[in-house]
């Protein structure tokens, strides 16, 4: 994945843990992924794909991760 399009991988997620009630009308998802953007933002450069992934991980639900990563296999 190029560094350029992170950004708006990121975007897609929110919107994709929005679209599939992992809300739950409070802001657990919501804060997870803004906070994982500022730091996997900061850092992606240093970091190869697979580092990214185990990033990306750390920081969501097994059940969200699955669910977001779903056809985005080039990942």
């Amino acid at each position: 994945m190029e560094t350029q399009n992170i950004g708006t991988q990121l975007i897609l997620w929110k919107h994709k843990i929005l679209e599939h009630n992992l809300y739950y009308g409070n802001t657990k998802y919501w804060n997870t992924i803004y906070n994982m953007e500022h730091k996997v933002l900061k850092h992606y450069m240093k970091h190869k794909v697979a580092e990214f992934k185990h990033i990306l991980r750390s920081y969501l639900t097994l059940e969200a991760f699955k669910l977001i990563t779903n056809g985005y296999h080039h990942l």
